[in-house]
Formats: C-alpha cells, sequence, structure tokens
C-alpha cells in the first residue's frame, strides 16, 4: 500500500520579504548596519535581509561625513570585505556595488543607484514584498504583510488590512515632507504633461510624504529603482545639498508610475513630541508597565504593540533623577565600537524612564534606553563571536556618551578617545575635580 506524503503547512507570506539596506563602506555606518542585523533577528522577523554597500573604493569617505556634527577620528575609515561578511546574523546577503560616478561628493547618490544596481544584478529570488530601510533603523517588533486591525499595531488607517502590499499599491511610514518636492521643475525631470508633473498637493499629501521602511511589491520593485535611480541626479541639481533629496526623488519616480502609497504611522518613531509617527502604540501602556520598566532591559507589556522600526536620526536627550545628563546621537557613537578592546556603552540608571517628568521627555528617555541597551547587547553578542580569548580587555570600563566633552584627549592618538564621547573614570575625575 502506498503511502500518501504528509500535508505540507502553507507558505507564511512573511517569507517573502526582503530588506534591503544601502549603506557606505566606512565604520561609521558599518556598527549601524551591524546593529541592524542584530535587531532583524533578535525581533524574528522573517524573510531575507540584504546589505548594500558603495564606496569601497574610496580610502577616505570625507564628503559622506559632512551631515555628523562631530564626524571626527575613525568615522571615516574604510571597511575591509572580510569586516563586512562579518556579522551576528547568520544567513545576511551582501550586495557591493560598483563607484557610481558623483557619489564621492554627493554621498546621497548612493542609495538610489544601488538599490537600482540590486534590482538588475541582486538575487532576489523568493521576494515577494521589497521593504527598504535606513541603516540608522532597528527592528523592535518584526514587520509583517499579515492583515493588521485598527488599533491593534495599525495606525494611520481606518481600514483593516491596510498594511498589506499589493501590486499597484505601496505601503509606507508616513514622513513630514508634504508636497515640498513640488518646488522643483518637475516637467523637465519627469517630462512634460507626465503623471509626476500633474500630481496635486492633496494627493502629493495623502500618497508620497513618505519615508524608509518603504515596502513595494516585487512586480513594480524594479520599475520604480530604476525611476528613482534616473531621477537623483536631475533632483539634486535643484535641491542644493539637501538631506531630502534622495526622498523627493523616490516620491516623483512613485508618482510618475502611479504607485500611489497606503500612508500608515506605525512603523517608525524618530522625533519625541511629533504626530504621525508610533507613538500612540506606546501611549496604550498602562501606566504601571511605565512605572515599572527596566531601561537596562526595557520590556513591552504582554499583549501590547511597540513601532516597528526606531529611526534614530535625531538627537535624544533628558536627565536622571539626579539631574545628571544623558542623551544619545549616532555621531557620537565610536566608530570602533565592534573592536575587541573597546569598552560598552554607559547606561543610565534603571528606573530612568519612570522617573521623567513629562510624556516628551519619557519619549526620549525610552529611545536612549532602547538605543543603549541593544548597542550594547548587539556589541556584547559581536565580541564574544569574534573577539579571542584576551583581547575584550577594556570591557569593565565605559563609554558615555556626551553633549559637550569636559576633558579633551589625543583623538587619533590615544586609543580610547573619541571627539563626543569619554570613558566613565574620565567623567568621575571631572565631577570631583568640579565639587
Amino acid at each position: 500500500m502506498k503511502q500518501e506524503a504528509a500535508p505540507t503547512a502553507p507558505p507564511d507570506v512573511d517569507d517573502g520579504i526582503h530588506i534591503i539596506v544601502s549603506t557606505g563602506c566606512n565604520v561609521f555606518q558599518h556598527w549601524q548596519m551591524e546593529l541592524l542585523l542584530y535587531s532583524h533577528k533578535r525581533s524574528g522577523q522573517k524573510g531575507k535581509i540584504t546589505r548594500l554597500v558603495s564606496g569601497c573604493e574610496e580610502s577616505r569617505e570625507v564628503k559622506s561625513m559632512a551631515h555628523l556634527t562631530h564626524p571626527g577620528g575613525k568615522l571615516h575609515d574604510i571597511v575591509g570585505r572580510d569586516v563586512l561578511e562579518r556579522s551576528t546574523h547568520p544567513d545576511f546577503g551582501l550586495h557591493i556595488t560598483p563607484a557610481f560616478e558623483g557619489a564621492k561628493e554627493f554621498p546621497w547618490f548612493n542609495k538610489p543607484l544601488s538599490i537600482d544596481h540590486w534590482a538588475k544584478h541582486g538575487n532576489h529570488e523568493g521576494a515577494s514584498v521589497v521593504v527598504i530601510m535606513d541603516p540608522d533603523e532597528i527592528i523592535l517588533e518584526a514587520i509583517t504583510q499579515h492583515e493588521l486591525s485598527t488599533g491593534k499595531g495599525l495606525l494611520g488607517s481606518n481600514t483593516n488590512g491596510a498594511n498589506v502590499v499589493k501590486p499597484g499599491t505601496p505601503v509606507a511610514q508616513m514622513y513630514g515632507i508634504g508636497s515640498s518636492w513640488f518646488r522643483m521643475p518637475r516637467d523637465e525631470i519627469c517630462g512634460q504633461g507626465s503623471e509626476c508633473a500633474k500630481t496635486g498637493h492633496q494627493v502629493a499629501q495623502q500618497h508620497f510624504a513618505v519615508g524608509p521602511p518603504y515596502l513595494i511589491h516585487m512586480s513594480d520593485f524594479p520599475a520604480l529603482a530604476g525611476k528613482w535611480a534616473e531621477y537623483i541626479r536631475p533632483v539634486a541639481k535643484y535641491a542644493k545639498g539637501d538631506i531630502l533629496t534622495d526622498m523627493w526623488a523616490y516620491c516623483m519616480a512613485a508618482a510618475n508610475l502611479g504607485l500611489k502609497h497606503t500612508q500608515l504611522h506605525q512603523y517608525m518613531v524618530s522625533n519625541p513630541g511629533i504626530g504621525g509617527e508610533g507613538w500612540p502604540l506606546l501611549d496604550q501602556w498602562p501606566a504601571s508597565h511605565w512605572d515599572s520598566i527596566d531601561c537596562n532591559q526595557p520590556s513591552v507589556p504582554e499583549g501590547s504593540h511597540m513601532p516597528n522600526v526606531v529611526h534614530f536620526a535625531q538627537n535624544y536627550h533628558t536627565t536622571d533623577a539626579k539631574g545628571r545628563k544623558w542623551m544619545w546621537h549616532k555621531g557620537h557613537v565610536p566608530g570602533d565600537l565592534l573592536e575587541c578592546d573597546v569598552p560598552l556603552l554607559k547606561q543610565p540608571p534603571a528606573n530612568f524612564i519612570a522617573k521623567q517628568q513629562n510624556k516628551k521627555d519619557r519619549q526620549h528617555a525610552w529611545l536612549i534606553c532602547m538605543l543603549l541597551s541593544n548597542v550594547n547587547e548587539m556589541a556584547t553578542a559581536y565580541k564574544g563571536k569574534f573577539c579571542k580569548q584576551g583581547q575584550t580587555v577594556n570591557l569593565e570600563k565605559k563609554i558615555k556618551l556626551v553633549q559637550n566633552k569636559d576633558r579633551h584627549c589625543n583623538v587619533g592618538r590615544d586609543k580610547l578617545c573619541w571627539p563626543l564621547a569619554q570613558l566613565e573614570e574620565e567623567l568621575d575625575a571631572a565631577e570631583t575635580r568640579m565639587r
């Protein structure tokens, strides 16, 4: 008697999610990308993730660091291929692009051009939805293509299942860029009488005021990537160095292809006190949880949701119960954080969030705690995997990110010296001198 084959479980729709992230080849974006890769695995995110890397040919990407408050130190250093292939994530993809003309002078070219390069030459087998993220983002709660219900993980829409991407209907996080790209000569960039040129302010506000994460159906992705790459240089001609240049080019590309986005709010938090982000998900948490939350191990109430992503593109700062200042800015994190003999970051007291006096300060504190704890967890795992016994000699020390330094060591000569971070004992000595 022939034995019948056991029925196979239907594939999970989330298995078709493929996250791509465009980065430079410098240490500044390397630790950020490793943090995103670590969070991809830690969050249980399904599907694949691929890092796109540009700029490895340059010995110093000075221009690409111009947007940092205080670049300095080793933030410009190029990462070797052996380091690019090294990660705590066991199954990430790596796609290294050739150099793109003009990207050394204007690094925002790299994002659409590398994405278009991956669309043409990369491995996207099995992808049904491409998710475009930035390297300065971490995943807190897995992005899904299962239908979400309004108020239960879905913000910014009254339609259940609005998070599901369909051909011709991308989904993305709402950003406050409005119709600012209208100041561009759209007839010249997109074509006389094009859909991009004919798009009105209301449609732009409702469907194109978006940013990462962008979720795009694979059937739409190659054409969108191609138009985005086509428009980035003419848009840059009029943008005059604006950091929104690539976002404006994306809006025009999507508009010209008629790809009206569903704008949702739950994907991201970035700016405390700002509407249109995923903060209402945290507002639903009970007061008892906020009163007991541990800054060093921030938790989520059972059955509650978080925003999918923290986009750490701002400066976060507040004080603890003793009036001590704490802050986070990505440009203040040591570029060599992943090296074996570099200490971890100093974290605030456990009651840091609970002791905040108002909602906005609590949001700042929550972001500081989430970022510092996730960075330290990632760095600990990274050093544990790639450092040999005896190499992690300074882990008993701690590095505190500071707004302004009170001790100026020799950046570039002293090993444990950075433009805007100090060792804990240096801070203690400074406080003793002040007393």
